[in-house]
């Protein structure tokens, strides 16, 4: 990723994007950002891309400069975070050629949102070995399945929306306790219950969220857009998978105890109590 000023002293950001990568996955996300920037939403606007260069898929966007990080273990700012998720998933409603149209050009998301091939999909980094859990650590294999098994059980409680894919602190900007940034957007569908699940599960910048930051979460975000009963289970649930995923990612690195605070440690000492988040 590269930040460049043009000669019209607009400044822009150059992604080069890691194989493999979807041409029609990134036009449909431009499509997404173009929608959102016309209601206002603060992400970035599309300048060009994708293109094809020297074997690499290029794309450019807008720069975005306001904001500052924010501590998400607080409250207000935990509260932005899922309100502005909710904000663009509900303006993506009324994107031209509607939901069901733009679906199926989304690309099957990052890793961690690759749920039903369990327990692991293939890493999202070449640094990160799941094809072998160490000894005394299968139970989080039980877990990721466990998890998968439930969501697939619970599969069209809600309804299939379209959302930014790794909605968390780190990709976010804010003033006020308001998101006044959001970026490296990669566009995904999935139910709108898993999606808002997914993001509970890892919107810390920092650490993982405890079982309470995760019930939270949900319950600011179902006061923004309603998830009802079994939706918010499959919150819950599809939180569940993005600790197991990101305690896989730390287990795939670790050397001695998980540090204090980390998705492995979290699951190590309060797994059943992410268990007992209930509707």
């Amino acid at each position: 990723m590269y930040g460049l000023r043009l000669d019209d002293d607009r400044a822009v950001v150059l992604k080069v994007h890691r194989p493999p990568v979807g041409i029609s996955h990134l036009e449909t996300t431009d499509a997404g950002l173009r929608h959102l920037s016309r209601h206002g939403y603060p992400c970035p606007d599309p300048i060009d891309g994708p293109v094809l260069i020297d074997g690499h898929v290029v794309t450019v966007q807008s720069l975005l400069t306001r904001g500052t990080a924010g501590d998400a273990h607080r409250p207000p700012v935990r509260r932005a975070m899922a309100a502005s998720l909710a904000e663009h998933i509900e303006i993506l409603t009324g994107i031209p050629g509607g939901t069901a149209a733009l679906a199926p050009r989304l690309g099957p998301g990052p890793a961690w949102t690759q749920y039903t091939g369990g327990p692991w999909p293939t890493p999202h980094e070449p640094i990160f070995d799941f094809t072998g859990t160490p000894a005394g650590w299968e139970w989080l294999d039980d877990y990721a399945r466990e998890a998968t098994a439930e969501l697939i059980r619970l599969h069209s409680v809600s309804p299939t929306v379209i959302a930014h894919a790794d909605w968390y602190a780190g990709n976010l900007r804010f003033e006020d306790d308001r998101v006044v940034a959001a970026f490296d957007w990669e566009l995904i569908a999935d139910q709108e219950a898993v999606l808002v699940g997914l993001s509970a599960g890892g919107y810390l910048a920092d650490a993982a969220p405890s079982p309470t930051e995760v019930a939270d979460y949900i319950d600011d975000y179902d006061k923004a857009r309603p998830l009802h009963t079994d939706g918010r289970r499959a919150a819950a649930t599809a939180a569940r998978w993005m600790l197991a995923f990101n305690a896989r990612c730390d287990l795939s690195m670790l050397e001695d105890a998980p540090a204090p605070g980390s998705a492995l440690h979290r699951l190590a000492t309060d797994r059943e109590a992410y268990r007992l988040i209930h509707p």
